[in-house]
């Protein structure tokens, strides 16, 4: 035909011995020759590369026997049969093509191609182990010269056609999952770059510790030495190998078994803080503040010390005093020391119940610093002057007046009272001891750094927040006659007691933009206000007793340590670990919606899979995760069976959505509840519920 082929190549390819043999034999008669048989066609291929095609072992021994066509016969592009048997998958036929006539696996085509080269990159991974067993080099790359990419090995092939079993026997039989090509990739970027996740996975090899390391460290040093696609590819890759749980937890093991290498090699982790668990998190910090700890005898008068002397009956106001008092280079030292004023006890028992009660103290209304949600009993700090003096009625003495105290240092106002409390805080982070208060989530992320989410504000006023959202639905907005003001509570130098003995807020005027109060609210800027109404009451109205707050907080504890946790780990820094008993929580779990076409119930499956990951989890995973589902990291004191909800007693309920496997699991914490897409297998769900644990709004886009 027009490319050559003639009769005999096509029965070598499709008949059994007696059609070649008759087809040559008429060629003979036609034109004698010892040739005919390996008469070519315009690609230089001959009849035995014909029946190595369709692996017709029966026609090779025969025109290799009887007519002494040559083993390693090459085609135009020195392709030999064996490499043809091997690209089209004949297992069979491979080694006794070797064994008994000598082929020679080592041999190249005009790429560089062997023969385990074509295997793996047609996917056939039946073949690479007797190639390999009869010499072929399983990391050869390919030459400079190769029309394809020089330097790729028959690992990088593999993984870029998505051929994970190819890449799996590759490995076995001592692939280099390093080694790169002449562009600096490594198979792994192969595979991400052509989405061949599977592959991914296989390289990683996030059950074999010790080239999970390796895979880090070579990550590592890609993203030290590039910074451009290469650089760019290196991060996505990351960020896709930490959704699977099984690398996470390699990734995390190693680094707390050496926390130095976050100083080193292993530094791009802490720039993807996701990644990394919070124990890990917790083993960095711990190694940060130990590195910045005031250490020796500084000054010629002796060693620094930080010590504390609180008078139990006004703790707030000596705590204030004896705070701002402290050095920052006394609030780093490693002696910490608090003593009761009257009383002989020392050592950390003291010292934990100081961070305990005084926490609790300082977030009284009484002060005017912070504000108690009615509904999820959280705190938050009120807007309010920084000047303002800090007062409250006395408990001691009902008929006392009023009073405001004055020390030497000067008023006491709400600026030393946040700055105070800052350090406060930072102090028991220093020195590993608890708080007995609940924040918001929003105080929190402002603490981390993290970016404010506009539903944050249900957790603090949920009336307030469903109007707001109410509003954006309204239909007439002009006739509201709204503009971009607001009348809000602000605490001003001066404001008095009610009472109660709490400090009666002013009202006060507040322009959410500048010019507000001449700019009208309407269908085209509503949405800009509700963003700018919610962000006024969760940032910006406290904006200014934050800052001292922080200002003496991160006096404390370095900044970079506490900004890789997210705002629920922070809450188990500051709050601890807590015991979470599951077997409650089942016991008083309901249940709602559908799966698999049934009512969701205990016995489903989806439910059997929800709790068996629960279970799996380690203590801080259960804390994240039920803080996800309810807004607490706590168990209830009185039980499941009484957990608190919005305004009254809320049952926790798992409801299961007619969503996808594509998909994260949602919560609606006011109201306890647990939404999870009907999810096709339990490895989904542990690595959904998994990104959507450590990613949160704020994680990574997953196609």
């Amino acid at each position: 035909d027009a490319d050559g082929t003639l009769p005999l190549h096509m029965a070598a390819a499709a008949c059994g011995i007696p059609v070649v043999q008759n087809i040559i034999f008429q060629m003979n008669k036609l034109k004698p020759s010892s040739k005919n048989a390996s008469r070519t066609d315009k690609r230089g291929q001959q009849a035995l590369h014909y029946a190595a095609a369709e692996g017709n072992m029966e026609v090779m021994l025969h025109l290799v026997n009887q007519h002494k066509v040559e083993v390693d016969c090459l085609d135009s592009h020195d392709i030999s049969p064996l490499h043809i048997l091997s690209m089209s998958g004949h297992v069979d036929c491979i080694l006794p093509w070797i064994q008994q006539h000598a082929a020679k696996p080592q041999l190249e085509d005009k790429d560089g191609m062997s023969a385990l080269h074509h295997a793996a990159h047609a996917g056939h991974a039946g073949c690479i182990a007797p190639l390999i067993s009869m010499g072929c080099a399983v990391n050869k790359p390919l030459p400079t010269s190769t029309s394809l990419v020089p330097g790729a090995t028959p690992l990088h092939l593999a993984a870029c056609g998505g051929h994970v079993d190819c890449v799996k026997v590759l490995i076995e039989h001592g692939a280099n999952v390093d080694q790169r090509d002449s562009q600096g990739w490594s198979p792994l970027l192969y595979a991400d770059f052509m989405k061949n996740r599977s592959c991914v996975v296989a390289m990683l090899q996030p059950e074999n510790a010790e080239v999970c390391a390796a895979q880090l460290k070579n990550l590592a040093s890609l993203m030290l030495s590039d910074h451009g696609e290469t650089l760019e590819r290196v991060v996505k890759v990351v960020e896709y190998a930490a959704t699977i749980p099984e690398f996470y937890e390699a990734i995390n093991r190693l680094v707390q078994s050496d926390p130095e290498a976050l100083a080193g090699c292993m530094s791009f982790l802490l720039r993807n803080s996701s990644l990394l668990s919070y124990q890990s998190k917790v083993s960095w910090l711990r190694r940060e503040i130990n590195r910045t700890t005031t250490k020796g005898l500084i000054f010629h008068w002796g060693r620094i010390d930080c010590k504390l002397l609180i008078d139990r009956s006004r703790i707030v106001e000596s705590s204030i005093g004896a705070l701002i008092g402290q050095s920052e280079e006394s609030c780093r030292s490693r002696h910490f020391e608090v003593n009761f004023l009257g009383e002989e006890g020392t050592g950390t028992g003291p010292q934990r119940e100081y961070f305990a009660v005084a926490s609790k103290k300082f977030v009284c209304e009484d002060y005017g610093l912070f504000g108690l949600s009615s509904g999820t009993r959280v705190y938050h700090p009120l807007a309010g002057d920084l000047s303002r003096k800090l007062q409250w009625k006395s408990r001691n003495d009902d008929a006392a007046d009023c009073v405001i105290l004055d020390y030497p240092s000067g008023a006491l106002t709400a600026q030393s009272g946040m700055f105070a409390f800052g350090r406060l805080l930072g102090l028991a982070i220093r020195h590993q001891s608890l708080v007995d208060v609940k924040f918001s989530r929003a105080f929190l992320r402002m603490i981390v750094g993290g970016k404010l989410e506009l539903e944050m504000l249900e957790e603090i006023e949920p009336d307030l927040y469903r109007n707001l959202c109410a509003l954006k639905g309204h239909q007439d907005h002009e006739a509201m006659d709204l503009d971009f003001t607001i009348l809000t509570d602000y605490q001003r130098a001066g404001d008095e007691l009610n009472e109660q003995g709490k400090v009666q807020a002013s009202k006060q005027k507040v322009e959410l933009m500048e010019n507000g109060e001449n700019i009208k609210v309407d269908s085209t800027n509503i949405e800009k206000y509700v963003e700018l109404y919610i962000l006024y009451k969760l940032r910006d109205g406290a904006k200014k007793l934050m800052d001292r707050l922080l200002h003496g907080f991160f006096e404390v504890v370095p900044k970079p340590a506490i900004r890789i946790f997210s705002d629920q780990e922070l809450d188990l820094l500051l709050c601890g670990l807590p015991k979470i008993d599951v077997d409650d929580w089942r016991r008083w779990c309901r249940y709602s919606g559908t799966s698999q076409g049934e009512q969701l119930c205990e016995t489903s499956q989806l439910s059997l899979w929800f709790w068996e990951f629960v279970c799996s989890k380690e203590e801080a995973e259960r804390a994240l995760l039920l803080k996800f589902c309810t807004g607490s990291s706590v168990s209830p004191s009185v039980g499941f069976e009484n957990l608190p909800g919005l305004s009254s007693i809320c049952r926790f309920t798992l409801a299961c959505t007619q969503e996808g496997d594509d998909r994260l699991p949602t919560a609606s914490t006011c109201f306890n509840l647990l939404k999870i897409p009907d999810y096709s297998s339990k490895e989904i769900l542990e690595e959904r519920f998994h990104v959507a644990l450590h990613y949160g709004s704020e994680g990574f886009s997953f196609s």
